[in-house]
């Protein structure tokens, strides 16, 4: 044999070890592709669980909605929600159609100025500001209205504070009546 044939044998060894070699590497990198593949399926799979379980949790939490909303809007008596600021953040038909008023006019209007500003009572803002942080809440608060509205009529308020999650905004739940004859005392309560 030549040496020239010898040379060229172990190019030939040298390209075949380097062949086997960059096989084996692919191989390897083909094994962690698969791996990566299986664990994004698992992924995949998990995500795919989550987000079902908080489509079911949003179809519950949109039901329990519905169904205080439609018990709120079937109720006779006026209900509105205040924010911690003492503004409407939302009231039922019948309080709209006890104040003649829409929702486009008393939206994110503080409760005092309603109407002719017949709430605004000192003794009854201070009763509002104490709810909150006091925990108190409001019952059978009497307070006469002449509103060219709705005429003069006297009313009863009954105000609560709606217990949220601590993340949640405060708000305040007042429920107007007119008022019998046969109640007479205003007072406060602890909740």
């Amino acid at each position: 044999m030549t040496e020239s044939q010898e040379a060229a044998i172990e190019e030939l060894q040298t390209a075949n070890e380097e062949l086997l070699s960059g096989s084996e590497e692919l191989q390897t990198l083909n094994e962690e592709l698969e791996t990566s593949t299986e664990e994004l399926q698992s992924n995949n799979e998990e995500l795919i669980s989550v987000n079902d379980e908080l489509i079911d949790r949003q179809q519950q939490l949109t039901a329990a909605r519905n169904y205080a909303e439609a018990i709120v809007s079937t109720i006779r008596e006026p209900l509105v929600v205040l924010d911690a600021r003492l503004h409407i953040k939302s009231a039922n038909t019948a309080f709209y159609k006890f104040f003649t008023c829409s929702e486009s006019e008393t939206g994110g209007m503080s409760f005092f100025d309603l109407g002719n500003k017949d709430w605004n009572k000192a003794e009854l803002k201070k009763m509002f500001e104490d709810m909150l942080p006091k925990h108190t809440v409001i019952e059978n608060y009497r307070a006469m209205l002449d509103s060219s509205r709705i005429g003069r009529r006297e009313i009863l308020l009954n105000a609560t504070q709606i217990i949220n999650d601590k993340h949640s905004e405060p708000l305040i739940l007042v429920a107007l009546t007119e008022a019998k004859q046969t109640i007479s005392k205003d007072f406060v309560t602890p909740a």
